[in-house]
């Protein structure tokens, strides 16, 4: 009677709870004419939390078999007796779409009740009932029913009661098996599927989804098959079975689109972002974590915690780019619904391990410990990760013993448990702690292991992470046969990977984070005395997303290109544009708007290169280039250097720094100081050099600066070309305005720039690929386009001239314009054009030096493109760095006036020289091994440029005018190469007393080789 009591109270309790607000819920009775097999009722709106009620008048001892279709909610059903009592309980895991089942026998007769409630959460939706069978019940209609509610049942069980649930479905699937209930099985061993992964039983668990999954699948019903492959793929992805879980969740994706299941859509695409990402493949992982974000509802905080938390590692550990990291993780951090704190334990731990990295032990601490506080017991295998990662960072604090207490806990977890996810990157942790302990061998024994597990699993990238420490502790022991063949299988893989990531902005910071496979391999090389083949190694790694980009100008991208994409690309470029010129009209007083404009920047220009890189995987000729361009070699210097050039290659490093000295018959290399040593000389020699009171010497850091970098070449530089390959710091610097380092006196001695024509290049091997791109290019008909002068401003004199009286009311109270004007670059655009015949030269000024002009492809018939108007730098956004042009059209109405980067990539340009005589086009982002990725150069030598000219810093416009005018006096009247002219015309200024700040900031960045002859 206690119990009887008791059941009637919880539902009493649960009908109050139903009834919402406290008021009470109308019952319906099911109509009269449907109350049989095949009745239904018309489909209802339900939002989340309300309650319907429907009376069901029925006789003892029958079987109810009754279906509801949920239509966008998810819907709660419960069967209640004549007496008020619980019959039966569902709630299928299948979310807000699907039939859920109601299966009971009757045993008293009376009025029953079907109890709806949308499930709290999500969007209101419809559902629809229908009786699927109503008749006397035989045994096996009871036997069927007793299944269903015991396993019904042990779906709401406790922890601590899951060997007996586990027991009612195992009971249950062999009734149903015996009763050729094929769909109720399947659904059992789906059920019990999760009751052995909850268990860690994974072979297990994989078995009985694949199970499942046969079933519904000879069923043909798709829902289910989808969750169940859904399910075999996490269990084989816990295993380290990435190509099987792989297939698993490719089959599972379109069952689930089939039937609108949204859920199990973003699961499979989440699992299927984890298995590419566990093959060594970050950007299409991306893609797929972002589909997975794109398809939840806003409410489902669980699918898109764990998204965000898995796109925050793809960027803090494989595309190092920790900052883009943190914010992500941070995101999935606070996203972590309620009740499942314990998940947010792996994002706890990424948190940690950058706070490591970047020197914060207190908070490296608290987050490895508050990871291992929430997950400790349950999850043991992730736990010895966070153990391991503990380890560390007690050994930066000094504290040994409980350093190797840690360890060796996570060490024996691995071991016991069988964790293959966590056992390799436990291990790869290990080969750290020891080499912080100075142990190179026992280093060596763990990043050995952990290289052998990763690649059992089909991980490239964890495994070259882990040949890449087996190579550094076998070279730290001597054996440099094994460090070398470690160090080259761990480029191998950075190579492979390298074809699948197709979004420019990913494959840069990618390569900026394998720099050090390169790096240990070239200093094993060098250490060796095999110098060139140090400095091919060298050149393999350098500016390597740029010559990609060379090799992708002739793939015909958009031609080939799906139509649709090819305007995505169009809309994303004008709304950046649109966007870029809000942020410029914004005060810096509004930094909320600008905040939101910036963010809104960001996900545009991430949305613009998710489309390029579609456009590239769907060009077959570029996946061929992509797969077959071909690195750098020894002949490099044989195909590109003659007797009287010379090549400069820097490699800075943070124990020391390496210079190449390349010429056509060899190359040596000379050690030099640490990096950070001569980027401090080269940050103080800047300032000279660009300062306006230049004392009329060379300054005493200049000096240093010059015997640190040059003298170990001083006896070579006898050659008339210095070709410079700069890194780092040295990016940015003018090496013409160095000292000579031959002279004796270094004050007083001649500038770099007095005996040599000087030349950049972000690599050797960029130049290779240029050349053979543009090989065999017929040159064109024009001879110079001029674009100077442009209009700004509604006050521009020639503003009020073409509008005459009406200027001043047509202007008034408009903002005003972010550039000024430059007057003298018309001056220096006419003293240009004078030196070619008027029919070969084309000068677009004022209202014509616009966009529009650009865009328009009048500039396609030219060899020799000149800006001269104010440059845009965007270090931060490369793609978003511009050239300003006229900002109002001759009706003086506004245009939009910034030529962007990303719509110069979509030129083209058969131009032997662009000259940007602008402010700062040759500055940008400083990425480790790519060098300074700057926008506006990279864009005219992707559109077909085949050298540009450039300023370093912000150039005055009367000095510019003197500099362009005698360039191009070399250039095109006395037929000098570009090289040689620029460095004549900087040598005429510095003869006449000038200081470097006006003729050292340009400098020439391509191939030296003179023009194609101009012809009358």
């Amino acid at each position: 009677m206690r119990r009887a009591g008791r059941r009637s109270l919880l539902a009493l309790t649960a009908a109050l709870t139903l009834s919402g607000c406290g008021g009470q819920v109308a019952v319906q009775d099911w109509p009269t004419s449907e109350l049989r097999t095949g009745g239904t009722l018309p489909a209802v709106e339900l939002a989340p939390e309300e309650v319907h009620r429907y009376r069901l008048p029925l006789e003892a001892g029958s079987l109810l078999r009754l279906e509801v279709d949920q239509q966008g909610i998810d819907v709660e059903l419960s069967l209640e007796g004549p007496d008020g009592s619980s019959l039966l309980q569902v709630d299928r895991p299948i979310g807000p779409g699907g039939l859920e089942l109601v299966l009971a026998v009757t045993e008293r007769a009376g009025d029953h009740q079907l109890v709806a409630r949308g499930a709290a959460g999500g969007e209101p939706g419809r559902y629809q009932a229908r009786i699927e069978a109503l008749r006397p019940a035989g045994d096996d209609d009871r036997r069927n029913a007793q299944a269903y509610r015991r396993f019904t049942a042990a779906e709401r069980s406790e922890p601590k009661e899951a060997d007996r649930a586990t027991n009612e479905r195992e009971q249950a699937l062999r009734i149903w098996r015996e009763l050729g209930e094929e769909a109720l099985a399947g659904e059992a061993l789906n059920r019990l599927a999760r009751a052995h992964n909850d268990q860690g039983r994974r072979r297990e668990a994989t078995e009985l989804y694949t199970q499942a999954a046969a079933i519904f699948a000879r069923l043909g019903d798709a829902r289910w098959e989808a969750i169940s492959r859904v399910g075999a793929g996490a269990q084989l992805l816990r295993q380290g079975e990435a190509e099987q879980a792989l297939e698993q969740y490719a089959l599972a994706l379109p069952l689930a689109h089939q039937v609108g299941d949204r859920l199990t859509a973003a699961s499979a695409l989440q699992g299927l972002g984890q298995a590419h990402q566990t093959l060594g493949e970050p950007q299409t992982a991306l893609d797929r974590y972002q589909e997975a974000l794109d398809l939840l509802p806003e409410g489902e905080r669980l699918l898109r915690a764990l998204a965000l938390h898995s796109m925050g590692v793809i960027h803090a550990r494989f595309l190092h780019d920790e900052a883009r990291g943190r914010e992500l993780l941070l995101s999935a951090r606070d996203a972590w619904p309620d009740g499942w704190e314990r998940y947010k334990a792996p994002t706890l731990s990424q948190l940690g391990r950058l706070a490591f990295e970047q020197g914060d032990l207190p908070d490296a601490r608290q987050h490895f410990e508050q990871a291992l506080a929430l997950r400790r017991k349950q999850d043991p295998c992730g736990s010895a990760v966070y153990l391991a990662r503990l380890a560390l960072v007690e050994d930066a604090e000094r504290d040994r013993p409980a350093a190797e207490a840690s360890l060796a806990e996570a060490l024996a977890t691995v071991s016991a448990q069988g964790c293959p996810r966590s056992e390799p990157t436990v291990y790869l942790l290990a080969g750290e702690l020891a080499v912080r302990q100075g142990e190179p061998a026992g280093a060596r024994r763990q990043y050995q292991r952990c290289a052998e597990l990763f690649l059992a699993q089909g991980d490239r990238l964890g495994a070259a992470e882990c040949l890449v420490g087996t190579s550094q502790a076998a070279r730290a022991g001597g054996d440099r046969a094994a460090a070398l063949l470690a160090s080259r299988r761990a480029i191998e893989i950075v190579e492979g990977v390298r074809p699948t990531v197709l979004r420019e902005d990913l494959r840069t910071s990618f390569f900026s984070g394998a720099k050090a496979a390169y790096d240990t391999r070239v200093d094993l090389l060098l250490e060796a005395g095999e110098e060139e083949d140090a400095w091919v190694v060298a050149e393999q790694a350098r500016a390597r997303v740029l010559r990609d980009q060379l090799a992708e100008a002739g793939a015909g991208l958009r031609q080939a290109a799906d139509a649709g994409l090819v305007e995505r690309e169009q809309q994303l470029q004008r709304r950046l544009n649109a966007l870029e010129t809000q942020r410029l009209g914004t005060s810096e007083r509004s930094a909320d708007k600008l905040r939101t404009l910036g963010e809104q920047i960001d996900a545009g220009v991430t949305e613009l290169e998710t489309v390029r890189g579609e456009l590239r995987r769907a060009s077959p000729r570029y996946a061929a280039l992509a797969d077959t361009e071909a690195g750098p070699s020894a002949s490099l210097r044989r195909d590109l250097l003659d007797a009287d050039t010379l090549l400069l290659e820097l490699r800075l490093g943070e124990a020391g720094s390496t210079l190449f000295a390349v010429h056509h018959d060899g190359v040596e290399a000379f050690p030099l100081p640490p990096g950070k040593e001569l980027e401090e000389l080269a940050r103080q020699a800047s300032s000279w050099i660009q300062g306006l009171e230049w004392p009329g010497r060379h300054p005493e850091v200049l000096c240093q600066l010059a015997r640190a970098l040059l003298a170990p070449v001083a006896a070579q530089l006898e050659t008339k070309r210095l070709v410079i390959v700069p890194d780092g710091g040295l990016e940015t610097l003018s090496f013409a305005a160095l000292p000579d380092p031959r002279a004796t006196d270094c004050p007083t001695a001649p500038a770099l720039v007095d005996s040599h024509e000087i030349v950049y290049l972000p690599s050797a091997s960029t130049l290779a690929a240029q050349r053979r791109l543009l090989a065999g290019r017929q040159p064109a008909p024009g001879w110079l386009a001029v674009l100077a002068d442009p209009v700004y401003s509604p006050n521009d004199p020639r503003v009020t001239a073409v509008l005459g009286p009406a200027a001043e009311s047509t202007t008034r109270g408009r903002t005003a314009p972010v550039w000024r004007r430059l007057p003298r670059s018309a001056d220096e655009a006419a003293a240009i054009a004078a030196g070619v015949p008027a029919s070969r030269a084309r000068v677009a000024l004022g209202f014509e030096a616009s966009r529009q002009t650009v865009l328009g492809g009048a500039l396609t018939g030219y060899r020799i493109l000149h800006f001269a108007t104010h440059g845009l730098l965007d270090a931060e956004r490369p793609l978003l760095s511009s050239l300003a042009l006229s900002q109002l059209d001759e009706r003086g109405q506004p245009v939009e006036g910034g030529l962007a980067a990303h719509e110069i990539y979509d030129l083209d340009l058969p131009a032997e020289l662009v000259v940007l005589s602008a402010c700062e086009t040759a500055l940008g982002r400083q990425v480790a091994g790519e060098g300074l990725v700057s926008g506006l150069p990279r864009a005219f030598l992707y559109a077909g440029a085949a050298r540009v000219v450039v300023s370093l810093w912000a150039v005055e416009d009367h000095s510019t005018r003197d500099l362009m005018e005698r360039f191009y006096r070399g250039l095109l009247r006395e037929r000098q190469p570009p090289g040689l002219a620029l460095a004549e015309a900087q040598r005429s200024l510095l003869r006449e007393g000038r200081p470097p700040a006006q003729w050292a900031g340009f400098v020439l960045l391509g191939d030296w080789r003179p023009l194609p002859p101009f012809s009358p």
